[in-house]
């Protein structure tokens, strides 16, 4: 990044007001930012070569900048002040073609259309679309990218996301559509060395099938792509299952698709199947390598990841009134031919039930247990332990610390569907152990208890549930609006209270002589002092001792 002795870089604004420029060129950014052509004139003539810097990563960049907001008249500026200044002395500039990004990459990767029909059509043009940027990446790849990554540019988003959200796919579609009929290649991935070969890392058909429409699938298909082609998935903590930094090999597009719940995508995958029309597509429909029961590196089928859904992030993009077909037209087809995998363990020993239940239970979405209803109508096994030994129940209550209050009604369903509110996993937790850290959940913990969890179970260490009470905590809600809900430390303390008070229902429900405030833990902690006697308040202070 350039720095800049903020005396000499002042500009009058037309009404007069005095613009400085800062260290980090905040003005010409937020002149680039604004599409203010008028004022980058007026800059570039006082401050020829502020411009032209590449700054300390390409996102200070102001090229970069430009493409990436979609600031296509201050673009065109910025290039004809770089032509006519790389004419005169080109040692002094580092040429744009030799800097860690394409422009027309940068601008499909944000689904700027205008900017990317400028580039196209300039003579000559400014971009490729068959070229390939620093990291293999090619324009086509950049606008399938545009569909799956939203949550990168909603910060640019002040009012209505949805009609955003909506924007945003159109002009991702149309952008698609432009490239390949300008020639791009529908086959198109960036691919890296892998057990000494060539895999796919990523894909135009997997990056675009997380939200494409039917219409957009097909001519993908239709053009070359490979619906068996196997990439990864980077797993960013938001989604179960997936930890974070880690990838995920042989992920197909309908794991993909099954991911995001786009059935319309899902739905072109399979008519393409059916309507192979090849020698070779017909000798891949007799392997072994079906599309409903291609697994991936953690043994996951294409239900495991439909089950799991997007995340919350990416699942509170979605209208309410859009999670309910999606979900349940993504399912049905899915099981439509493949009902027996209902049940069937990854490399964890989780069924898609498990990964129902911790893949929504931290989403604020009116529908999140919808998933859930979906697969205990249609056979899921609520009874069926992962390695750890853990239920469904364990899952839910491991998953839920940033998530709305768990609804008796899905502890009921849970419970009708084999999960056993007794059972400790091999840690000896039981479900209850695990809710009660969760202080957001006292009502769900109260309910366990009255379902007859134990509260005197001990796990491993020696805990009772009142133990894990004792280090409990609350974390902020994300809503569906996207907001997060602070909790102030009164809520901290009322929730704290709440919990202890909905154990202790537990102990006077037996014959009250377990004494669960005198008990210990191995380690011979969150023993309670004589001078306490009661409940609440005094209970949390002297476990807390």
């Amino acid at each position: 990044m350039a720095y800049h002795n903020t005396e000499t870089t002042r500009l009058i604004d037309t009404d007069g007001t005095i613009l400085n420029e800062t260290d980090d060129l905040n003005l010409l950014n937020q002149i680039i930012r604004r599409n203010d052509s008028a004022m980058l004139h007026q800059y570039l003539a006082k401050f020829p070569r502020y411009a032209l810097g590449t700054g300390e990563t390409e996102y200070y960049d102001p090229f970069w900048i430009a493409a990436s907001v979609g600031s296509t008249e201050v673009l065109r500026v910025l290039l004809d002040h770089y032509n006519f200044s790389y004419e005169a002395d080109p040692s002094q500039i580092v040429a744009l073609d030799q800097r860690e990004f394409l422009l027309l990459n940068v601008a499909c990767d944000h689904a700027h259309l205008e900017t990317a029909r400028f580039l196209l059509g300039s003579q000559p043009p400014f971009g490729a679309v068959c070229a390939k940027d620093y990291h293999g990446g090619t324009p086509l790849l950049s606008a399938a990218a545009s569909l799956q990554h939203l949550s990168f540019d909603l910060e640019l988003c002040h009012h209505d996301r949805h009609g955003w959200i909506r924007d945003r796919l159109a002009r991702g579609e149309e952008l698609m559509h432009l490239l390949l009929d300008k020639g791009a290649c529908a086959s198109d991935a960036i691919v890296e060395v892998r057990d000494n070969r060539l895999e796919p890392r990523n894909t135009v058909l997997g990056r675009a099938i997380t939200r494409a429409s039917y219409e957009l699938v097909r001519r993908l298909l239709d053009e070359g792509a490979d619906v068996h082609a196997r990439q990864q998935y980077y797993g960013n903590g938001r989604e179960v299952g997936f930890p974070i930094g880690m990838y995920t090999n042989d992920v197909t597009a309908l794991h993909l698709g099954s991911l995001f719940w786009n059935a319309e995508g899902i739905r072109a995958l399979l008519d393409h199947r059916h309507n192979a029309s090849n020698d070779h597509d017909y000798g891949r429909e007799n392997e072994n390598d079906d599309l409903f029961t291609c697994r991936d590196s953690t043994g996951r089928l294409p239900l495991h990841w439909a089950a799991g859904g997007p995340g919350k992030y990416d699942e509170c993009l979605l209208l309410d009134d859009a999670i309910v077909p999606r979900i349940v037209n993504t399912f049905q087809l899915l099981l439509a031919s493949n009902p027996h995998t209902i049940n069937d363990l990854d490399h964890q020993g989780a069924t898609p039930l498990y990964y129902a239940v911790g893949g929504h239970a931290g989403c604020g979405s009116l529908h999140s247990d919808l998933p859930i209803r979906f697969l205990c109508a249609h056979g899921a096994d609520a009874s069926l332990l992962d390695r750890h030994g853990r239920t469904v129940l364990h899952a839910l209550a491991l998953h839920s610390m940033y998530g709305e209050p768990i609804a008796p009604a899905l502890l009921d369903l849970l419970v009708e569907h084999g999960a056993d509110v007794a059972h400790a996993d091999t840690d000896g937790n039981t479900p209850l152990h695990l809710m009660a850290r969760n202080l957001r959940q006292v009502e769900a913990a109260r309910y366990l208890v009255r379902l007859g969890a134990d509260v005197r179970a001990r796990n491993a260490q020696g805990d009772t549930p009142l133990h894990r009470a004792a280090v409990g905590g609350i974390g902020p809600l994300q809503n569906h609006e996207g907001k997060m809900e602070s909790v102030t430390l009164a809520s901290r303390i009322r929730a704290h209270d709440e919990m202890i008070a909905a154990i202790l229902e537990g102990e006077t429900r037996g014959d009250g002589s377990s004494g669960l405030m005198d008990q210990q833990n191995k380690g011979g902690v969150y023993k309670k002092p004589a001078r306490y006697k009661g409940k609440g308040k005094g209970a949390r202070l002297a476990i807390m001792n």
